[in-house]
């Protein structure tokens, strides 16, 4: 008997594991969606990631942004800027950068791309550019993440 014991304990130890609180891992990618050209920042406690939003660019009219505290768990923070507040911007906004400067956050990005009426149909050229967002307010952005 002592002997059956000794097995069946020794199978139960296999086939039960002990329960952990686990650790949240990261995950690759650590945001859903069609995102590139990835700006990483790191203000006050937050880590924060400004990327391109990846689409034709008729649609790529926008900016997201993302923060994390601990770089597991991410906010999304949607349109943080698009087409509608850019005059000269109508199409594919990408590839953001920001700083920080005397507390004031500036948010620069290019848009519209190089176009050619005779590559692309389009009624006349459309120079691209960089544009500047002087005194960007994030600060709306911290408050909600």
């Amino acid at each position: 008997m002592r002997n059956f014991t000794l097995t069946i304990a020794i199978l139960f130890s296999f086939f039960v594991q002990p329960v952990h609180a686990q650790k949240s891992l990261s995950h690759n990618p650590v945001i859903e969606g069609w995102y590139a050209d990835p700006e990483g920042v790191i203000f006050g406690n937050r880590y924060w990631i400004f990327p391109t939003y990846s689409n034709i660019y008729a649609k790529q009219v926008f900016l997201d942004a993302f923060s994390s505290k601990d770089m597991v768990t991410w906010k999304k923070h949607s349109r943080i800027i698009d087409t509608s507040i850019i005059k000269w911007a109508h199409m594919a906004m990408w590839a953001p950068a920001i700083v920080k400067r005397d507390n004031k956050y500036f948010l620069f990005f290019s848009a519209n791309d190089i176009q050619s009426k005779e590559r692309n149909g389009l009624k006349d050229d459309t120079l691209g550019g960089t544009g500047l967002i002087l005194k960007f307010s994030l600060e709306h952005y911290l408050r909600e993440a």
